[in-house]
């Protein structure tokens, strides 16, 4: 967090009083709610394509309409446009900036489900799927999707009393993606396949599951994010 909200920021952030702020503050908050909402539904059509092994549903999802990034693409304009209009505050345009980011992040999250989807389509089969490195492929998608359900959570400001809480699941979430991403990698080292497709399939699955561990990490800044938003303190 320290990378984008200098330190001296955190002592004004409780100054809302600009009414007009206020106004885009609720217009946004509710859009950010839409976007996550959408994206949360996707990341639950994967890891359900990923369960039943569908490969023609899983590519489907890689192929899907830019309508979601269309989403943030709009709400990333409404935030710019709304920015001449709010009384230029620091607190006022730090907290923008964060809605902003949040956009930003939560596009990223679902390009990572886009591309996950073209990579891994290809190669699911039943046989396949039997394999260790799927099971842990699929608990990691899981895991990337529970992130994204707690920022959507904080989103939707459920939870909004107990931040603390909410945050300190996010990091542990985040941080069992990574030792599920890792459990992959080691599932590579050791499986000595020897027909050729598994060691093309496991490298593959290796390359997407990198960056389904990054949807996490997505999710846990955006939760971070709002927590600034609504209290003017790094979390």
């Amino acid at each position: 967090m320290a990378d984008f909200i200098p330190m001296n920021f955190t002592k004004v952030a409780l100054n809302m009083d600009s009414q007009s702020f206020e106004q885009h503050k609720k217009a946004l908050q509710a859009k950010i709610v839409e976007l996550s909402g959408s994206i949360v539904s996707h990341y639950v059509e994967l890891v359900s394509a990923l369960e039943e092994v569908d490969g023609e549903r899983l590519k489907r999802l890689g192929e899907q309409s830019g309508a979601i990034k269309q989403m943030a693409d709009d709400l990333d304009s409404i935030i710019i446009s709304a920015i001449p209009e709010i009384e230029l505050l620091p607190e006022n345009l730090h907290r923008m900036i964060a809605f902003l980011k949040i956009s930003n992040k939560l596009a990223k999250a679902y390009d990572i489900a886009k591309k996950f989807g073209k990579r891994v389509s290809p190669m699911l089969d039943k046989d396949f799927a039997g394999l260790k490195i799927y099971k842990d492929m699929l608990e990691l998608a899981r895991s990337s999707l529970k992130t994204l359900e707690i920022a959507h959570q904080v989103c939707l400001n459920e939870g909004v009393f107990d931040l603390d809480t909410t945050l300190s699941r996010a990091i542990a979430e985040e941080s069992r993606s990574d030792d599920l991403f890792s459990m992959i990698h080691k599932d590579i080292i050791i499986s000595n396949y020897k027909e050729e497709v598994y060691v093309k399939a496991s490298i593959e699955l290796f390359n997407a599951g990198r960056r389904l561990e990054r949807a996490a990490d997505v999710a846990l800044d955006v939760v971070r994010l709002v927590c600034y938003i609504r209290t003017g303190k790094e979390g």
